[in-house]
This record gives C-alpha cells, sequence and structure tokens, in this order.
C-alpha cells in the first residue's frame, strides 16, 4: 500500500498541502507502506511518521512516477 498527498499543478510540480501529520497518521492507520509527500512537507511528515512507514520527498509528478517505477512488482 501506498499513500500521497500533494498538490499538482500544470507543469507537474507538487505542492504543499495543509494537515500533513494527519495524513502521515491516516497512511499509518489505512497500512501503507510508503507515503509521497511534497518536499516543503517532508519534514513535518518525517517527523510524524517515526519508524512505522517510510516517507518519500516528491518535488514533481516525475518524481513519484520514478520512485513508484522503481519498487518490486506485487
Amino acid at each position: 500500500r501506498i499513500a500521497g498527498t500533494g498538490t499538482i499543478d500544470a507543469d507537474g510540480n507538487v505542492g504543499a498541502i495543509g494537515g500533513i501529520r494527519q495524513k502521515t497518521y491516516g497512511a499509518i492507520d489505512a497500512g501503507a507502506e510508503y507515503i509521497l509527500v511534497p518536499s516543503s512537507n517532508y519534514p513535518d511528515a518525517v517527523d510524524a511518521a517515526g519508524d512505522d512507514i517510510e516517507v518519500v520527498e516528491v518535488a514533481t509528478i516525475q518524481d513519484a512516477m520514478t520512485f513508484l517505477a522503481s519498487l518490486a512488482a506485487a
């Protein structure tokens, strides 16, 4: 399970969102192994995550796609 959050503009840039701590906790509660978060929200997400979920920093949609392509097939 993979969670993700953020805004995406027409150029594929991922923007910050509010409530990153709550969204990180929600991803943990849902059983996600990873959460993709905007670069500017990364420090707060890592702080909220502890050792319960891997936080992946993304600045663009391409960053997200590259990360997803790196995962082993289920």
